[in-house]
């Protein structure tokens, strides 16, 4: 009889998920490796991805409030497959290249960007927001977050410069934006090398900073100023 409810309370610590045996800790989170990728802990991330779809951490997250033991390495792997992704990331690997670009062709070339330069420095006296300041956050920024190489873009192959892993830190995403939004508006009085990347304008056209908001409003100012002349 001792053994009949030994075995009952052994068993209450098991569950079953789908056709899996899966071990149930106190907290009731499951558990669902056993030291080796199952089909369970694929239909775990496929189902967790499309709930979190697009973020390794907060895919990670979703995971950890109802199991435990899955290895990040899994679901990254996962995430890198998936083509929707893929393209995303893709597209942050080319606007970092848009805006690495013009800031060589800016900070390496002064005497043929006078007006750019000008324009950039009155913007900063007008809006309070430095430029100097949004290029160093976007470098310090992109360098805390490297964590390993997974693609290559132009920039980085001519470079030598590693991609950052699948995180993304939203400082980054927020500095990209305002850089590429700026190419934007003077892709016809800034002559850069940034012609040859593709890049979608739609997508750089959905978030416009403050700054790229001003940005634009000098440039008409100066364009009408131009037809009264």
């Amino acid at each position: 009889m001792q053994n009949v409810v030994s075995y009952k309370k052994k068993s209450e610590h098991f569950t079953l998920l789908g056709d899996d045996i899966c071990f149930r800790r106190r907290d009731h989170l499951i558990r669902a490796v056993f030291g080796y990728k199952t089909a369970l802990i694929k239909q775990i991330i496929q189902i967790k991805h499309a709930v979190a779809h697009i973020g390794v951490n907060k895919m990670m997250a979703l995971i950890a409030q109802k199991y435990y033991g899955i290895p990040k390495e899994y679901i990254k792997e996962y995430v890198k497959e998936c083509e929707a992704c893929t393209n995303i990331y893709k597209s942050y690997y080319q606007k970092y290249d848009l805006f690495m670009v013009d800031y060589v062709d800016l900070m390496g070339y002064a005497d043929q960007n006078d007006h750019y330069s000008w324009i950039l420095d009155d913007i900063d006296t007008y809006t309070k927001h430095l430029w100097s300041e949004h290029i160093n956050n976007v470098v310090c920024a992109y360098n805390r977050r490297i964590h390993g190489v997974t693609n290559k873009s132009p920039f980085m192959l001519f470079f030598g410069q590693p991609v950052p892993a699948i995180d993304i830190d939203p400082d980054i995403v927020l500095d990209l934006e305002i850089a590429s939004d700026v190419h934007e508006e003077f892709t016809e009085t800034v002559t850069t090398t940034t012609t040859v990347i593709a890049y979608d304008l739609e997508i750089d056209s959905k978030i416009r900073s403050d700054v790229a908001k001003h940005f634009k409003n000098y440039r008409e100012r100066i364009i009408e100023s131009n037809k009264l002349k």
